[in-house]
């Protein structure tokens, strides 16, 4: 024992710094075991963020997307030329809402349903939209085209009714009432001072809810709808000129050329039926809330306001005032029921 205690007398700074040895390794051991997971685990989030984020829905608050739709009252047809100005674009950004310009449009147009690619800033949307087919180019024998003029009808050599008003449907907030604006026109022409809204709203039969298109306009003129054959349009009339407390009458001429040109010679416009650029009609079986009834999809109303040797003049409710080949008028009036409706 004494041995033992002389020689830690003799070699203590010797044990003393073997020691303080021991206790640094052990804390350094202590520290690297504590410290290298944290170290790992850090290094692994750091990496995490580095990662592209998951794919999340278009429409969230951090990944914005367009939104499109075709501005009220556009018609496209298969030959329309695409214009920026047809389409109304938003940027949505979570709760931030943004008109957009400047977009790129492509697409062809094809009938009845075409879908049109909206480009912006790196975005893209689709939007599906309805296409008609492109209007006939009616020819006469000169091989002249459809003429459509100022609201002031083009004289002729032959008869013509002056100062019937040009009204247009879409005008009127009705882009599906041209039954209702032609006749309108009819009636404010012998002193009526009615609009073709009222004429539709008040005084025309209409709903979802039927078959009977000879009598009342299936659907709603002021969003759309289908039409209304001369029943109907006869009907409004005499609805319109008892309200008013007129004496006029209201006279049918349909499958009466000789009858609807005499009305023009006694200086009194023409209800008649043809069809929306003056092409062949495409009937077919359409449906209603009611079932089937018969239609044809071009199908045109429009207020006849002269005619010459070669050609007849029309107020066209959606175009204006248009003059066309006289053969073909006739032509297709009788492929459309060779309806015609005079009121005076």
């Amino acid at each position: 024992m004494e041995k033992i205690k002389n020689f830690i007398t003799r070699n203590i700074k010797f044990i003393s710094c073997l020691l303080i040895a021991m206790a640094i390794a052990i804390s350094l051991t202590t520290i690297y075991v504590v410290i290298t997971p944290q170290t790992q685990t850090n290094n692994k989030e750091e990496a995490a963020i580095q990662q592209p984020p998951s794919p999340v829905k278009r429409g969230e608050k951090y990944i914005p997307s367009l939104k499109a739709s075709l501005n009220e009252g556009v018609t496209l047809y298969t030959d329309t030329e695409l214009d920026n100005s047809m389409f109304n674009v938003e940027l949505f950004s979570g709760d931030k809402t943004e008109a957009v310009t400047g977009f790129t449009l492509s697409g062809e147009l094809t009938s009845p349903e075409a879908e049109i690619l909206i480009s912006y800033n790196g975005y893209n949307t689709y939007i599906k939209v309805a296409v008609s087919e492109a209007p006939v180019e009616i020819q006469t024998s000169q091989t002249e085209e459809i003429i459509v003029s100022s609201p002031e009808p083009v004289a002729t050599a032959g008869k013509m009714v002056y100062g019937v008003p040009m009204i247009y449907q879409n005008a009127e907030g009705l882009p599906g009432g041209c039954e209702a604006t032609s006749l309108t026109m009819c009636l404010q022409y012998i002193g009526i001072p009615i609009s073709a809204y009222d004429t539709y709203m008040y005084y025309m039969p209409h709903s979802w809810d039927t078959t009977d298109i000879e009598n009342i306009f299936i659907g709603d003129a002021t969003c759309g709808g289908y039409g209304v054959y001369v029943g109907g349009v006869i009907t409004t009339a005499n609805n319109v000129l008892a309200a008013y407390g007129s004496g006029a009458s209201v006279y049918n001429h349909t499958g009466d050329l000789a009858g609807m040109y005499a009305e023009i010679d006694n200086g009194y416009p023409v209800v008649i039926w043809g069809t929306d650029g003056w092409g062949d009609p495409n009937w077919g079986t359409y449906y209603s809330n009611a079932g089937a009834f018969e239609w044809w999809s071009n199908e045109h109303c429009l207020c006849l306001v002269g005619y010459s040797d070669t050609t007849v003049t029309i107020h066209d409710p959606y175009r204006g005032v248009v003059e066309i080949d006289r053969g073909w008028f006739e032509y297709e009036w009788a492929n459309c029921g060779s309806r015609a409706v005079a009121v005076h």
